[in-house]
This record gives C-alpha cells, structure tokens and sequence, in this order.
C-alpha cells in the first residue's frame, strides 16, 4: 500500500512539471528575444559610431586639404608678387629718356640693360649718356628696378652705402663711388663681371608711339 501512494506521488508531480513546462519555455523564448533585441540595439550603436566616425575622418580630411590648397594659392601669390617686384620693368614700360645738361654735355643718350654675367640675371636698365665704355652707373639714370631707383632718396656715402649686387647670386657688380667732377653718386663697374644689351630702339619707338 505504502508502495502504491509513493507511485502516486511521484505520478502527480511529473504531471505538474509537465504543466509548467510550457511556462518556462516561454520564459526562456521571451529572454531570448530580449537579448537578441539588446544584441542588435548594440549592433545599430556600433554602426552608427562607426559611420559618425568616418564622418568626421572625411570632415577632417576635407579641411586639411581645403588649408592646403589655400596655402599653395598664397605662396604662389606671394612668389608672383616677389617675381614681380624683383624683374625689372619692361622697355615699354619705361621713362622716356631724360634730357638735362648732362646728357647736353656727353651727348645722345642710349638705354642698356645690364646682366650679371655669372648667372645671366636681368640687372637692371640704365641710361647711358654719350659714347664710350660703360665704366660707371650713375644713381639718377637707373630707370628700374624700382629698389635700385629708390636708392637714389637714399643717404649716399661710398663707406656705407650699399654695393651693387645680383640678387641672384650675390656676386658684386660694382662699389659705391662719388665722380668728383661732377659730384654724382655713381657705381664703378667691375668690367669682368657684367654685360648688357642696347635696347634703345625699343624704348625710342615707345617714345614715338606715343
């Protein structure tokens, strides 16, 4: 007897897990979803920070290429403006030549432009008064470029004063020096280290144009 009441017990108690059974497995199921649902709010997370994160590289590397192009347009602003500072102006856009007693005493004047011989570098145009050799540059029949015009405002002294140079290759074209004579500031040309070319028919055909 005692047996068969300890069967039953057992009987009733797998009838009662089998009944729950169907409410833990949905339990189980709902927990599943719930994490599926987490696992895939992460993944949309993950994407997005990922994405916001190129973004941003993309952003980024945008600007930096925006500041590079804008710094290469002011360099190249900045060096046609040093080019063009530093060439000296062209015959057609030069002074007519000057008449005063000087050129009343040497003669016609002739308009040469002078190079360095080193490097072949445009020195500058000079007006040369009367026939001869070109021993010397007077400061006030430089025509251009405008630094070496302006140096004739300057305070001139042969000890101190500035030494013609290249400003290619630094090599010296000539030192300070006053003619006596006439009291002019003037360079006196090292022969060895110059040449030029006489342009005057350019620069009087300008003069006849006009």
């Amino acid at each position: 007897m005692i047996i068969w009441a300890f069967i039953f017990l057992l009987s009733a108690n797998v009838l009662v897990g089998a009944q729950e059974a169907p409410g833990a497995s949905e339990s189980s199921s709902k927990h599943i979803i719930i994490l599926k649902k987490k696992d895939s709010s992460s993944d949309t997370i993950a994407s997005e920070s990922r994405l916001e994160s190129r973004k941003r590289r993309f952003d980024d590397a945008h600007i930096e290429d925006s500041s590079h192009d804008q710094n290469l347009q002011n360099e190249k602003m900045t060096q046609a403006k040093r080019m063009k500072a530093d060439k000296p102006a062209q015959a057609s856009e030069l002074f007519r030549f000057i008449h005063d007693s000087y050129t009343q005493r040497r003669g016609n004047p002739a308009m040469y432009e002078i190079f360095c011989r080193d490097c072949r570098k445009s020195l500058m145009y000079y007006q040369k008064d009367g026939p001869g050799r070109l021993l010397r540059c007077y400061l006030d029949r430089i025509r251009a470029p405008q630094d070496l015009v302006d140096r004739q405002k300057e305070k001139f002294s042969v000890s101190e004063s500035r030494r013609l140079r290249c400003k290619d290759c630094e090599t010296i074209i000539g030192w300070p020096m006053i003619y006596k004579s006439e009291n002019r500031p003037a360079y006196n040309m090292d022969q060895g280290k110059f040449y030029f070319n006489d342009i005057t028919s350019r620069v009087t055909k300008k003069a006849k144009d006009e």
